[in-house]
């Protein structure tokens, strides 16, 4: 079995691209068996050309690109590998990703172009992946998908919405 090995710059010593090897096994298999759609999931570190300049996102790409650099350089590897390939490719890069209901919506688009949160529900990327395996939207491109933006002014609506219908239903349930 062939192996695909990156130089770590943090420890100085060669991993094997955990991330890297088994898209590589999965193309070549697909290209032998004439399957032409793959959706690869991956994160904001893989770069598209389609992205402009987002300072949340890219703050938190340079941060991973120091702290772990053998594994930024997997997952770029792998979009990379992904990319050149003859397939039908959508490489979907996801948000950080989080417990708890899929509500309010999927954003998606290009980082620095859209607007993008910075959390995902699990749930969401699910159906998306799903929806888009017959699908010919995103083929050959690389979108990032996260939850809506919300204004200050609407989180902070809300929060004072809560907390008021909250003070207001124990004020109810102690007079009744």
């Amino acid at each position: 079995m062939t192996r695909y090995v990156l130089p770590s710059t943090v420890i100085g010593r060669s991993f094997h691209c955990v991330v890297t090897n088994e898209p590589r096994n999965v193309i070549s298999i697909m290209n032998e068996l004439n399957f032409g759609r793959l959706i690869q999931v991956s994160t904001a570190s893989y770069r598209d050309p389609e992205d402009g300049f987002g300072l949340k996102s890219k703050a938190l790409v340079t941060l991973f690109k120091v702290i772990a650099r053998s594994s930024y350089d997997d997952i770029k590897a792998t979009g990379e590998l992904v990319a050149d390939s003859d397939l039908d490719w959508t490489l979907v890069r996801s948000a950080f990703l989080k417990e708890g209901p899929t509500d309010g919506g999927l954003a998606v688009g290009s980082y620095g172009r859209t607007k993008l949160g910075m959390k995902l529900s699990k749930g969401h990327p699910a159906k998306f992946l799903f929806d888009k395996v017959s699908s010919r939207e995103f083929v050959r491109a690389a979108p990032g998908t996260a939850g809506h933006l919300q204004s200050d002014m609407e989180a902070h609506g809300r929060a004072h919405e809560h907390r008021y219908s909250s003070r207001h239903s124990r004020t109810l349930a102690r007079s009744q």
